[in-house]
């Protein structure tokens, strides 16, 4: 036994070590792998498409928040146009069909009273307005009482991609408006941008993901998140 007290010791946890790294080292050469594949995308249709299909089949089927995060950030490196602030395809109306934003999800209300329909956001980046716009049937879709509210908002570009939003005026019923207070201010960044599909990204960390209005999947993927909210937690 004295002569073993002579040898070299190894320490404690000394064989996890380099097995930890190893693991680490996979992981990471693996998310790699998978990034870059996704950063062809800005350059090939296909894989870009592949990119957007995922993200719309995990929406369409109730993922977990952080699956579609990820997923979300494999269509923005797949973004063909990185300034997306001046281009045509950014205009017109899009409807959200998932968000980080639980206030915006309308989860605090009772359910009667949450977007019964995808809300719909206009942009113009010609004069630089945005509207946004919800309509809430509180009796249910086929009941003709309905509740529609909006709020106009003026944008000032601070970067390619990026403007900073000063919400002007809120409406309600079509007939009652009323000023915004002054404090009511943010910024939006536009981090993918195609003729179907806007990804967003608030100035609070938010993110957004938009159809083009008129897209046949933007009800059933706004019922679907829908369906996942009351789960998420803050």
């Amino acid at each position: 036994h004295a002569t073993s007290l002579l040898l070299p010791q190894r320490p404690a946890g000394s064989m996890a070590t380099p097995r930890i790294a190893l693991v680490l080292a996979l992981c990471l050469s693996a998310w790699n792998a998978a990034h870059s594949f996704a950063l062809l995308g800005k350059f090939v249709p296909s894989i870009r498409e592949t990119a957007k299909q995922k993200l719309v089949d995990a929406v369409l089927n109730g993922e977990k928040q952080e699956k579609i995060e990820q997923l979300f950030r494999d269509v923005e490196a797949a973004n063909p146009l990185p300034n997306s602030l001046t281009s045509p395809k950014l205009n017109g109306d899009w409807r959200l069909v998932w968000t980080t934003s639980m206030s915006i999800a309308g989860k605090s209300r009772p359910k009667a009273f949450r977007p019964s329909s995808a809300p719909i956001q206009y942009l113009n980046n010609q004069d630089l307005s945005a509207k946004n716009s919800e309509q809430i049937r509180p009796l249910g879709r086929n009941f003709p009482l309905a509740i529609d509210y909006n709020v106009i908002a003026k944008l000032t570009p601070i970067a390619s991609n990026g403007v900073a939003v000063k919400f002007l005026k809120f409406g309600l019923l079509g007939f009652i408006s009323f000023k915004a207070p002054d404090a009511f201010t943010g910024e939006l960044f536009v981090t993918y941008l195609d003729d179907e599909m806007r990804l967003s990204r608030g100035d609070k960390g938010n993110l957004f993901i938009l159809l083009r209005d008129g897209d046949d999947r933007a009800q059933a993927m706004w019922d679907a998140f829908q369906g996942t909210i009351d789960s998420v937690e803050e």
